[in-house]
């Protein structure tokens, strides 16, 4: 995978920001049921990493 298909930490932090605004209920409901928060903040960053590279994966085809 390229550099461009890495989002900075900035990115990634913004990504969850937004995911905290979009969808506060599901964010909620994932605190209650991760506790460990370096466990949850892993899976949060995974998740915006693997949203970005689907993203920018499609925009070079």
């Amino acid at each position: 995978m390229g550099d461009d298909l890495q989002p900075t930490n900035e990115m990634i932090e913004a990504g969850i920001d937004t995911l905290w605004d979009q969808l506060p209920g599901v964010m909620d409901s994932l605190c209650q049921d991760i506790e460990d928060d370096d466990e949850r903040n892993a899976l949060l960053s995974d998740t915006v990493v693997f949203i970005w590279q689907s993203m920018k994966s499609v925009q070079k085809e």
